[in-house]
Formats: C-alpha cells, structure tokens, sequence
C-alpha cells in the first residue's frame, strides 16, 4: 500500500504532443528477424513544468495526441497511464 502511494506523489502529468511510429531495436537472434523491421510508439509528452518527454509505452494503450496523460515512476522506468477527468471541486458558500 505504501508503494501505491509514494508512486502516487512522484507521477506528474502532461499533454501527448504527438505519437509516431520507430523501428525497434534490431532483435539479438536471427530468427526474428523480418522482412519488415517491428516498430513501436514513441509518445512525446509536454510535462505540465514545460518539460518533454519521449516515451516508448510498452503496455498496448493507444495514445492520441491532446489526450492529457500521467506519467508514472516504475521499477523499469516509467509507464504512461490515460489521466482521469480532474476531480470537480464545489464551492460552498452560505446565504
């Protein structure tokens, strides 16, 4: 349960910019090698900071450029999560 919330304060979110299709690492046996190279996703996510970042998603999600996004820590890096509508907040106020 700890770990679900330290990941929880260290994920930040951002904006996909844009999702475009790379070559994969050339394979380490021959056997899998094709006549057409593998390619993935790389997802440029602009950081609500500013910052960008290049991610290669290795989860089958799609992504769509626009789409707000969370970027989370994992033991392998980090992993992006389709961010959730934000929370509505009311506004109490007495007559």
């Amino acid at each position: 349960m700890s770990s679900i919330v330290v990941a929880a304060l260290l994920a930040v979110t951002g904006i996909v910019e844009s999702v475009r299709q790379v070559p994969m690492p050339e394979p380490l046996a021959i056997f899998e090698q094709s006549y057409r190279p593998r390619t993935v996703d790389e997802v440029v996510v602009r950081l609500d900071d500013g910052r960008a970042i290049h991610i290669r998603p290795r989860e089958t999600q799609i992504f769509e450029p626009g789409e707000r996004v969370l970027v989370v820590p994992d033991r392998a890096g980090v992993r992006l999560e389709h961010a959730d509508e934000p929370p509505v907040i009311f506004s109490l106020t007495r007559n």
